[in-house]
């Protein structure tokens, strides 16, 4: 079901249909689409935890009528605090991947999270500084889209809301639209720092391969 989950495509517990998804939806359909496909995964991680409480328990219950089940190997009897211990690791996973697609600033945190962090220094550091106050983030970038630690006070900053971000991710809007949002009312730059602003988004945007809605991690193995 996790693979499912990457195409919203994971099944329901009742006969509700799945959600249709339309090639030409945006973030703004895909991401409540996503945190409901995660809804429906946590209803199966639930169902799951039930089935093997209700094993241990029959288990246990036949152990107290026969009792060469407690003469078993441990190894067969712990099988299900392993089971227990490998759903609760994927839990933790999921529900910090549910935090990420609750909302749009959630979304674009989780994202910038993704940006390769570097300490090289490209052309003399940063070339732009994504302040995004909506999500509470800053996010200094290279020449070569990379994230940077610090970054120098004349460094230029584009001041947008994560909703341009992902707009911009989805392909909505151009790259020369999100800097002019992200411009507005600040002093004009030479044309030599606007062409490296915009080289450090599309590097940037190349990082991420242009997705709007955050990847799921891996499960951890079992």
């Amino acid at each position: 079901q996790w693979l499912l989950l990457r195409d919203d495509r994971v099944a329901p517990l009742d006969d509700a249909p799945l959600p249709r998804r339309a090639a030409d939806d945006s973030w703004r359909e895909n991401l409540p689409r996503r945190a409901d496909t995660v809804r429906r995964f946590l209803q199966h991680h639930s169902h799951a935890l039930q089935r093997l409480a209700a094993d241990r328990s029959t288990v246990e219950d036949r152990a107290d009528a026969h009792l060469w089940i407690r003469s078993l190997p441990s190894g067969v009897l712990s099988a299900h605090i392993e089971a227990s211990r490998d759903l609760a690791g994927i839990l933790e996973v999921v529900e910090r991947y549910a935090r990420d697609v609750s909302s749009p600033a959630a979304a674009m945190r989780a994202i910038a999270r993704r940006i390769p962090v570097t300490k090289r220094v490209y052309g003399g550091g940063a070339a732009v500084v994504i302040d995004v106050a909506n999500a509470e983030l800053q996010v200094p970038l290279t020449h070569a889209g990379e994230r940077l630690a610090a970054h120098g006070k004349s460094t230029p900053h584009l001041a947008v809301e994560c909703e341009h971000l992902l707009d911009w991710l989805d392909r909505r809007i151009a790259t020369r639209e999100l800097f002019d949002l992200g411009r507005a009312g600040q002093p004009e730059l030479s044309a030599t720092s606007t062409r490296d602003v915009l080289g450090a988004l599309e590097s940037m945007a190349r990082q991420l391969e242009w997705q709007a809605i955050p990847r799921p991690v891996d499960l951890p193995a079992p």
